[in-house]
Formats: structure tokens, C-alpha cells, sequence
């Protein structure tokens, strides 16, 4: 019995468009085969609106990205879904403070429906073994996540769950700029975000760059654009450095917004490294424009 209900719940999940649920199925289901494709974290999940980008360029867009994510799962969801859709033409790929930072935690629930996958329970074992068996203990991985089990439910009469779906990928954020969080963020980090570097992280990426050009995929790099303040308290000098170098070495275009006016209007941004909705769409027409005029 117990096995039956994780079943219909991994059924409804793997059926539903909500969430990144949504975009797994579509990833696995081989519905996406986009042209072009944009990966990052949140700052490319909430600030890249694919559709601007598609209408720009007038090639098939989807946002790709993982909130929350750093590059490994980055890497690993463009992989999955290489094998079930056609390679794109071309990758824009947002770089933050953390892209390159070392995975310390991942968003599971994402993943619940797809453990029977040998590449995801492989990824998230590596991280938590207990995902080596948990697929098999029947409601165990559903434990502390009753809202994720009873979404798999719905989802079977109703595709969207209790929850929306993303547009194409992406999730463009309504929030205002709000003063007293951004006056205790400075408080906390005097210095500005951490920038790390992991040396694993950093070769997949390498590994990334050089299978795009070997299968001629162009590249595109994407700093990410952050209000002007944390570049005054924030040495980004080794963050530029490295995805300057790389971009050279391996031809890649290499864009940096921290130039452009809009950095500097708090109206357009919901926190200090996130664009809100109007401040989005500000800057995928910037990304459009830049790649359509670039030499």
C-alpha cells in the first residue's frame, strides 16, 4: 500500500508543469530543444526573461537555470538535458559571486520524482548517501515534505499542483527595494558577499567552456549586474579576473553590466544582487543588444 501511494505521487510529480517539476518533465520528456539556452543560478532564473531574448535573437529560448544552485548542478542539469534534447546553439551563462563556490546544500525536493534516474541518485550521492537507497524504503523520501506528496496528488487532475508554473524557466520577481534589509545586509557583510573559488568547481567549468567550443555552441558570459554600493565595499578583482581570463583563452563573449545606468536606480532591483521584474527586462533587451552587436 505504502509503495502505491509514493507511486501515484511520483506519477502526479512527474506529470505536473509546476515549479522545477515543470521543467524537469519537460526537460526529460524532450519537449524543450531550445536554441538557445541560459543557465545560472537565480541570478539568471529571476532576471532573464526568455522570451525577450527569443523575440531578440528569433531563436527558440529557455531559461535553464537553478535557483539556489551552484555550478555543479548547473552542469549536471545542461547534461540531462543534452541527453534528451538537441544541443543549442548558443549558452548564455550568468556569473555571480557563487558560481563558483562549492556545493554545501541543494534543493531536494526537485529531485523526489526522479531517483529511479541512475544520474540523479549517482549526483545526490555524492552529497548525501542516503539517496542511494532512499527511492526503495517506500514514503520515506516523501518524510517532513507533505506538501511536495499531497502536490503529486493533485497535480494527477490538475497540472499545475497547489503551486504555478515558471515561464519558460523563469520566475520574474514583483518585489520593491527595501532599505532597512539592504542597511542590515551591509551591517552583516561589511565586506560585501563572499567570493570563492572551488579548484572541482572550477574544472567542470573549464570542462563546460571547452565542450561548447568543441561542438561550436557559442558561449556567452554574463556577470551578473548588482547595485552599484556592493562594488564600493567589494573586491570583485579575482571574480573578473578569472572568467576574463577564461573568455580570452577560449574566445568567449564576455559581458560585464556594472557600467550601465541601471545599476544605479534602486527602483529596478528587489535586493542588491537581484533585478526585480522591470529591472529584468531592462536587461535582457541590454543582453540582446549587446549579442546582436557584438563584433
Amino acid at each position: 500500500m505504502l509503495h502505491l501511494l509514493q507511486a501515484v505521487a511520483d506519477y502526479g510529480l512527474r506529470r505536473t508543469t509546476a515549479l522545477e517539476w515543470g521543467d524537469w518533465n519537460k526537460l526529460y520528456a524532450g519537449e524543450i530543444n531550445a536554441e538557445v539556452l541560459i543557465m545560472g543560478s537565480s541570478t539568471a532564473f529571476v532576471q532573464i526573461d526568455p522570451t525577450i531574448i527569443e523575440e531578440g535573437l528569433g531563436m527558440p529560448t529557455y531559461n535553464l537555470a537553478m535557483n539556489g544552485h551552484r555550478f555543479d548542478f548547473q552542469y549536471f542539469k545542461l547534461k540531462e538535458y543534452l541527453k534528451y534534447n538537441q544541443r543549442p546553439k548558443m549558452i548564455i551563462q550568468v556569473v555571480d559571486y557563487a558560481t563558483m563556490d562549492s556545493t554545501e546544500s541543494f534543493f531536494a525536493p526537485q529531485f523526489i520524482p526522479y531517483l529511479d534516474k541512475r544520474a540523479v541518485k549517482e549526483k545526490l550521492s555524492a552529497y548525501d548517501k542516503d539517496y542511494q537507497w532512499l527511492n526503495f524504503i517506500p514514503l520515506m523520501k516523501y518524510k517532513g515534505r507533505s506538501r511536495e506528496f499531497l502536490n503529486g496528488f493533485i497535480s494527477i487532475f490538475n497540472d499545475n499542483g497547489i503551486w504555478g508554473s515558471y515561464k519558460k524557466g523563469y520566475l520574474p520577481r514583483e518585489n520593491k527595494w527595501n532599505e532597512i534589509e539592504f542597511t542590515k545586509y551591509l551591517e552583516q557583510n561589511p565586506n560585501g558577499p563572499p567570493i570563492k573559488f572551488s579548484k572541482y568547481i572550477m574544472n567542470d567549468f573549464t570542462r563546460f567552456v571547452r565542450y561548447c567550443n568543441t561542438n561550436e555552441i557559442d558561449l556567452v558570459f554574463i556577470k551578473f549586474p548588482r547595485y552599484h554600493q556592493l562594488d564600493e565595499i567589494t573586491d570583485f578583482s579575482q571574480f573578473n579576473s578569472f572568467y576574463d581570463q577564461l573568455s580570452t583563452m577560449h574566445t568567449v563573449k564576455n559581458f560585464d553590466f556594472q557600467s550601465q545606468s541601471f545599476i544605479y536606480k534602486k527602483k529596478y532591483f528587489y535586493n542588491s544582487t537581484h533585478l526585480n521584474k522591470t529591472g529584468a527586462n531592462i536587461f535582457s533587451k541590454e543582453i540582446v543588444d549587446l549579442i546582436k552587436n557584438h563584433d
